[in-house]
């Protein structure tokens, strides 16, 4: 069935109320490409609800001051503002100019303009600088297909009737032919087009149906209102969609077709999901809690003031992954452009040690979400049970031979070995808001059980080496193991791993039981006394090496172990906390950073023989004294028979690595 989707088609808009108090207009409703996308699971409804009605926020009692962030954090934007700037002749470009020279120039005065707000980090500028430069020297190879194409504004479609106002939106570079006959999209990608995750169907089909037959928005539009475009033009003929990837001028056909086969397109693979989209649900922590404006009132964040036992709000609000910590030990501007600015990645990551840590936890969360215990059997690919594991699981023999040591000192200490499990939770995630520090904690306990004495959180950790470090050391190495005592003695989380609902909202699994399924749907468990109440509040440290492992318990009843708990939490946190410069430790860590090549201190002191790390310099130790930190490479995480920096206490490292950035991140 041809012809333009109608308001009727996106009606379903109306369907949604805010489970908290709301001022604002609900009848305007916005559709950009790149949310409609973000639809499916393990994404947050009431979150994807709210970005869709861009006039609805919370009902505050009171007026309160928004601290903005330091940083620009859309280094996108910056890219698209550079380009725009140079194809309108705003900043000039000479014939024999090389593009680096004009990108240099056009990143600059989009730096200094008035579109963006916050500060732009050198490392985001000379990244912005790059791909500006990519595009740019790109865009000349591309005249081929794209001959004779001009640059064209954004484009939406958009009903306005009675009152009711529904939009669909795209985001890239746009072009058309003088005659109007030919349009383009060009979407973004920080590194490359090739050999990446898709783009999701519904996100090309809504893109495509924008470029066929949106009108150009009117300079001026205000993002948060209603949106403005000029009046209809000649029908086009021929519309094409672009990946393009800033990192290595690589680029792929998404589409190309005609507007009637764009709007068929968009009625069979985004128009059905727009009720999903804006009809709100169930709610999903995540990191994307820090920007939501729901966060206050939300009931998958858990509030908990105080639980950083910072004395004050900090710099600035902010988001926390404990993991991350590792990072900013090493290098603070390191943290900042992978965790927060999200600059990509210049090389792989994935060290050994994180590659081996990331299997197991794969494999014991698939095997733990049986409700079953984890034994030998499960090792051995022949069987079906193994064989089942490893598919649920994504992986291969090879790789469960490589971590198969591993799992295998994990079968004696096995939380099904040693408690009397009621209902299971692993690696779901978790946000806890610190409202006195303003910091959202988010992070992914590796498993979570209940027991009918109480509630038990686990965190599993793979080491060539086991530390013989005494607990308390252990507790300051590992900040996750810290936030979770004093989550549960506070009372924050205990009643997590009992709720009912949705394995996509509590991902609670019964124990296995005769005769019964087990698994994801198989539901949560229902009981009503969900809270933890006067029970037991558990948290354990499993470490495992190849041939040992050790399970270290800590009483979230225990007053000196919750003393101990905050005292290692707030030294780890408070210097991030109140960190506003996030600034660079050049040094050996600089070879193996994957941001190093954005950095503009990197390799500073490569020659001078010297080791910044930003920690107190003790001396060698490989964990034997149980009151001193083990020696640990910050690059990877290994114990090491000699080092001079044991200040990150890097245990941590070889589970978590330093991960690099995430890709794609859109403005809408």
């Amino acid at each position: 069935m041809t012809g333009t989707p109608s308001t009727r088609d996106h009606a379903a808009a109306n369907a949604w109320t805010p489970p908290w108090d709301y001022d604002g207009n609900l009848d305007h409703v916005r559709v950009s490409a790149s949310l409609l996308g973000e639809v499916g699971p393990g994404s947050c409804a009431e979150y994807l609800a709210g970005k869709a009605h861009p006039q609805v926020w919370p009902r505050r009692a009171e007026w309160v001051p928004r601290r903005q962030p330091r940083w620009e954090s859309f280094p996108l934007g910056l890219v698209v503002a550079a380009v725009r700037s140079v194809e309108s002749g705003g900043v000039p470009a000479a014939a024999d100019e090389p593009w680096s020279a004009i990108a240099d120039r056009a990143v600059a005065a989009a730096v200094a303009g008035d579109d963006v707000r916050l500060e732009v980090h050198p490392a985001m500028q000379r990244w912005a600088e790059h791909a500006t430069e990519t595009y740019l020297d790109l865009a000349e190879s591309l005249a081929a297909v794209s001959a004779g194409l001009l640059p064209d504004a954004p484009r939406a479609v958009v009903w306005a009737n009675d009152g009711d106002i529904r939009e669909v939106t795209a985001w890239g570079l746009g072009y058309a032919a003088a005659d109007g006959t030919v349009r383009e999209l060009r979407l973004l990608r920080l590194r490359s087009a090739r050999d990446v995750k898709p783009r999701p169907a519904q996100q090309i089909a809504a893109a495509a149906y924008v470029t066929a037959v949106g009108r150009r928005v009117i300079d001026g539009t205000d993002r948060g209102g209603p949106v403005r475009v000029a009046p209809a033009e000649r029908p086009v003929q021929l519309v094409r969609l672009l990946d393009v990837g800033l990192g290595d001028g690589s680029v792929e056909v998404l589409w190309e077709g005609d507007p009637a086969e764009a709007t068929d397109r968009y009625r069979a693979l985004g128009l059905p999901l727009v009720p999903v989209l804006i009809a709100g649900g169930d709610t999903r922590p995540q990191r994307k809690c820090g920007t939501c404006r729901a966060r206050p009132q939300c009931r998958a964040v858990n509030r908990d003031p105080g639980l950083l036992g910072m004395p004050d709000n900090g710099r600035r609000p902010r988001v926390l992954n404990p993991s991350r910590l590792v990072t900013y030990a090493v290098c603070p501007a390191r943290y900042l452009l992978t965790a927060d600015l999200k600059l990509p990645a210049e090389r792989s990551t994935e060290s050994a040690p994180m590659r081996r840590g990331l299997l197991a936890h794969r494999w014991l969360e698939q095997s733990h979400s049986r409700g079953t215990g984890c034994c030998a059997a499960d090792l051995d690919p022949q069987s079906p049970a193994a064989a089942d594991l490893l598919d649920a699981a994504g992986m291969s023999v090879p790789e469960l031979t490589e971590v198969a040591p591993y799992l295998l000192q994990h079968m004696t200490i096995c939380p099904f070995q040693l408690h009397d499990v009621g209902a299971v939770r692993p690696e779901a995630d978790l946000a806890i808001d610190d409202t006195d520090a303003e910091v959202l904690v988010v992070m992914r306990p590796d498993l979570q059980l209940r027991t009918p004495t109480g509630v038990v959180w686990r965190e599993t950790k793979t080491l060539t080496h086991l530390p013989t470090a005494s607990d308390d050391v252990l507790l300051a190495a590992f900040p996750q193991v810290a936030i979770a005592i004093c989550a549960l003695a506070d009372g924050a989380v205990g009643a997590a791993v009992t709720e009912s609902g949705p394995a996509g909202d509590t991902g609670a699994y019964p124990v296995a039981d005769p005769g019964a399924g087990t698994g994801p749907g198989a539901g949560a468990s229902t009981d009503a006394d969900a809270a933890l109440g006067e029970g037991a509040a558990t948290v354990e440290l499993e470490l495992l090496s190849p041939v040992e492992s050790r399970l270290v318990r800590y009483d979230a009843r225990h007053e000196a172990t919750v003393v101990a708990a905050r005292a290692a939490l707030a030294q780890a946190i408070h210097a991030w906390h109140h960190d506003d410069d996030f600034a660079t430790r050049p040094g050996p860590a600089c070879a193996s950073c994957e941001v190093a090549r954005w950095c503009p201190d990197a390799f500073a002191d490569r020659d001078s023989g010297t080791r910044q790390t930003g920690g107190t310099v003790a001396a060698p130790g490989d964990g034997s004294d149980p009151d001193t930190p083990p020696d640990v490479d910050p690059v990877t995480g290994e114990i090491l028979e000699s080092v001079d920096d044991p200040a990150a206490i890097g245990l941590a490292a070889a589970i978590l690595g330093i991960p690099g950035s995430e890709d794609d991140e859109f403005p809408f």
